[in-house]
């Protein structure tokens, strides 16, 4: 089955919560703009607004569920030659071994202002069966880096939170300083991008 399925790395601005996943090479896909007026999990993008802790579960629930679109955003029909209102749906085909999940911070004109709220992640287990259609109970992923933003768009530092596979425990890497990181601690506003490791490819 792997050999049907093409990994495509794409970035998606405008998005609130973008992740890289893996599509069918021929799969006709598109991609939910939080930002749209449509149906789409009201309540999460609220809470998003308000700078509100949200799931990482909903973001993955409310990525795949469907949506109809506004009326500023029609789909063309190539047999009726015209412009319809329409829904569209996107779903993970296949999970990869390495999934990163970039967690968009800055939004408003040229990133103007910063996402600040706290999306709660799992350190370990992270369990996408539901979420893929074709990977069955084995989608289960454990993370392993963390990658912090602080400051604004035009200011900013970036910090590493990585986890030593020797001794279990995890590190906080800030410039040229290394220490030890509580696991308590990792789950913050300054996650930016998370790396996690398919447990079957340990």
């Amino acid at each position: 089955v792997g050999d049907l399925y093409d990994i495509h790395s794409k970035q998606w601005p405008k998005k609130e919560f973008q992740m890289e996943i893996v599509f069918p090479s021929d799969a006709p896909y598109t991609l939910t703009d939080l930002n749209d007026k449509t149906d789409r999990d009201p309540e999460l993008i609220e809470d998003v607004e308000r700078n509100e802790n949200v799931n990482l579960m909903d973001c993955f629930k409310s990525f795949t569920s469907e949506e109809q679109l506004g009326e500023d955003n029609k789909w063309y029909c190539g047999r009726c030659k015209e412009h319809m209102k329409a829904t569209k749906k996107m779903d993970v085909y296949k999970l990869p071994k390495i999934l990163m999940l970039s967690l968009k911070r800055f939004k408003g004109a040229h990133g103007s202002s910063k996402i600040e709220s706290v999306v709660d992640f799992p350190i370990q287990a992270l369990n996408l069966s539901d979420v893929s259609l074709t990977d069955g109970d084995d989608a289960i992923y454990d993370l392993y880096a963390i990658s912090n933003h602080y400051g604004s768009l035009a200011f900013g530092h970036y910090t590493a939170y990585c986890k030593n596979h020797l001794d279990q425990k995890w590190y906080d890497c800030d410039d040229s300083h290394v220490g030890e990181q509580p696991d308590d601690t990792l789950v913050s506003s300054a996650a930016y991008v998370l790396f996690y490791r398919r447990r079957d490819e340990h």
